[in-house]
């Protein structure tokens, strides 16, 4: 049961940390839109922040809504047991050994020496690999902007 919990564990790991990356993406693209906007407002009517500072803070508050947002729909061990019968098609079998916890009945042993001889050496990163989020394709385009934009005069 242990080997079971901790491929689980792993794998969730590895779904949180997909996420995260997802989720930095999509915030890093969202927020340089904003800081791209904010600073040609700052063109046409002063506000009194200087350009750079956007900036200076982008990599920070990206960072850390990222996390916020990972931390806030992180992925329980369920989960993960239910993705690993998905791409695994494992027809449920890690998930209810998880569900089973520690087996009193012999077929419950069953169920749990199965699901465990069948994620043996399971690699989560060959299971569940990292893909490029879409926002990542035109990201550089309002961060290049939003620099360009600072060195224009007001």
């Amino acid at each position: 049961m242990n080997d079971i919990r901790r491929v689980v564990a792993r794998v969730a790991g590895r779904l949180n940390w997909i996420r995260f990356v997802h989720q930095m993406t999509r915030v890093a693209f969202y927020t340089a839109l904003l800081c791209m906007l904010v600073i040609a407002l700052d063109k046409v009517v002063h506000l009194g922040v200087r350009s750079l500072a956007y900036l200076a803070v982008y990599v920070p508050v990206v960072l850390l809504v990222a996390a916020v947002l990972t931390y806030r729909k992180r992925t329980s061990a369920l989960e993960a047991a239910v993705g690993l019968d998905q791409r695994l098609d494992l027809k449920e079998r890690v998930s209810s050994a998880l569900a089973i916890g520690e087996p009193k009945r012999p077929a419950e042993a069953a169920l749990v020496e199965d699901a465990a001889a069948r994620i043996r050496g399971v690699e989560p990163r060959r299971i569940f690999p990292l893909r490029a989020p879409r926002e990542l394709r035109w990201l550089p385009l309002p961060l290049a902007l939003a620099v360009a934009l600072t060195f224009v005069p007001s």
